[in-house]
C-alpha cells in the first residue's frame, strides 16, 4: 500500500491583513498569505477595496492576483471609482480592470474613451460558450478551451503557484507537486470565483495542449522540457496499475504513464454543462 503523503507544516501566517499587503505593494507577500491560506483550508475573499488599491495604483501583478482570488467590483463601483481618482487616471484604471479578464460594459469603455476590442465586444454580446472558442478570456476571468465530453471546460490562467517550501528548484515559477497533492490543491483551489476546480484528465490535458498557443493561453505553461516542470499532471489512473498516473510534457506532447510519487506541473479545470436548446443558462457559474 502507498502511503499518504504527508504535508509540510505551515510556515508562520503574516500578521498583515490583505489590505496591508496591497497597501504596501508586496506581491509576493499577497501571494504567499493566500497560499498558507490555502493549504491551511481557509477562505479567502479579497474584495473590490483591495483590488481598487491596486488599480488606482497601476499594479497589475497585484491587481491580476486579487481577480485570480475572486475580488471583483460590484454595482456601482466603478462609477465610485470615477469621481474618487483623477479624471486622467479613470481611463488607465479602467484599461487594467480589462486586462485583467474583468467584463467591463460597453458604456463604461465608452466613457472611458476607449475602444473596445473585437473579441470583447464578442464575448460580451454573446454570452453563451458555444460561441466562444478556446483561449477567449471568460467572464470570470478564466480561460475557455473548448466543448468537451458533453461540457464546456475553462482553465485557471496559470500554473499552480509558487509556495516556497514546495519549490524544487529555485528558478522554478510554478508549484510542482505529487499526484496526491495536486488532486488536494484543485479540490481546495479557490480562483475565478468559484471552488470547483480539478485536475484534467489525460484528454481535456491533451486539448489544452493542442490550444496551448490560443488566444490567451499562449505563454502560460512551461514548454521547458525540464523533467519537473515540463510535465504536467492529469487524473487518468490505469485500472491495473493504480499508483501510476498519466503525465503529459508541454514542449512536444510526449504522454506516458509516471510514478505518483514525481513532483509536476499542475492546472487546474473546470466544467459546466452545455445548456440545453431552450433553457436560458448562460456563461461560466
Amino acid at each position: 500500500m502507498i502511503p499518504s503523503i504527508k504535508y509540510p507544516p505551515l510556515p508562520p501566517r503574516s500578521g498583515f491583513e490583505i489590505l496591508d499587503i496591497v497597501a504596501h505593494g508586496n506581491c509576493q507577500q499577497l501571494r504567499e498569505h493566500f497560499d498558507q491560506a490555502f493549504w491551511a483550508v481557509q477562505r479567502v475573499s479579497p474584495s473590490w477595496e483591495h483590488l481598487k488599491i491596486a488599480v488606482a495604483r497601476g499594479d497589475k501583478p497585484m491587481a491580476q492576483l486579487l481577480v485570480t482570488w475572486g475580488a471583483r467590483p460590484a454595482a456601482g463601483d466603478l462609477e465610485r471609482l470615477k469621481q474618487e481618482v483623477a479624471g486622467n487616471k479613470y481611463p488607465q484604471c479602467i484599461k487594467l480592470l480589462r486586462q485583467c479578464g474583468l467584463p467591463v460594459s460597453a458604456a463604461t469603455i465608452a466613457e472611458a474613451g476607449q475602444e473596445k476590442p473585437p473579441e470583447e465586444e464578442k464575448a460580451e454580446a454573446v454570452k453563451n460558450p458555444e460561441n466562444l472558442k478556446a483561449g477567449d478570456v471568460a467572464a470570470d476571468g478564466s480561460i475557455y478551451l473548448g466543448h468537451h465530453q458533453d461540457k464546456d471546460w475553462f482553465v485557471t490562467r496559470e500554473d499552480a503557484t509558487k509556495f516556497n517550501w514546495f519549490v524544487t528548484r529555485e528558478d522554478g515559477r510554478n508549484l510542482t507537486m505529487h499526484f496526491n497533492q495536486a488532486a488536494e490543491y484543485a479540490k481546495n483551489l479557490q480562483a475565478h470565483g468559484h471552488h470547483d476546480w480539478v485536475v484534467p484528465d489525460k484528454d481535456i490535458l491533451n486539448e489544452m495542449f493542442n490550444n496551448k498557443s490560443a488566444g490567451a493561453f499562449k505563454g502560460t505553461y512551461n514548454e521547458s522540457g525540464d523533467r519537473n516542470y515540463g510535465w504536467y499532471w492529469t487524473s487518468t489512473q490505469g485500472q491495473d496499475n493504480p499508483g501510476w498516473p498519466w503525465r503529459q510534457m508541454f514542449r512536444d506532447g510526449n504522454r506516458e504513464w509516471t510514478h505518483e510519487f514525481w513532483r509536476l506541473s499542475v492546472r487546474c479545470v473546470r466544467s459546466v454543462p452545455r445548456p440545453r436548446p431552450g433553457t436560458s443558462d448562460t456563461g461560466p457559474r
